[in-house]
């Protein structure tokens, strides 16, 4: 089954659940974007989804932050664009 094919998942979080979920999408044919205000547990998350499932990008950011998530979320934009553009947050 593939109910992501074609989107990109944007996932806050890179600990348990932001990972299971992370992997989910990624399993399901989406992909994935991990961001956490822990950089190395975004880049750990994503690797172990690429490795595994599909297509990650790791951000560090801090959500709270609306300078640092504007920031962050046009890299993420310019990531998603050959797939249409982030389709679920």
């Amino acid at each position: 089954m593939a109910r992501f094919e074609g989107k990109v998942a944007v996932v806050t979080g890179a600990g348990a659940v932001g990972k299971a979920c992370a992997l989910a999408i990624a399993r399901e044919g989406g992909r994935v974007v991990v961001a956490d205000i822990d950089g190395s547990a975004a880049i750990a998350c994503t690797a172990q989804v690429a490795a595994e499932a599909g297509h990650a990008l790791a951000l560090a950011m801090d959500i709270a932050d609306a300078r640092s998530a504007a920031r962050d979320c046009g890299a993420a934009l310019r990531w998603c664009r050959p797939a249409g553009g982030a389709t679920c947050i």
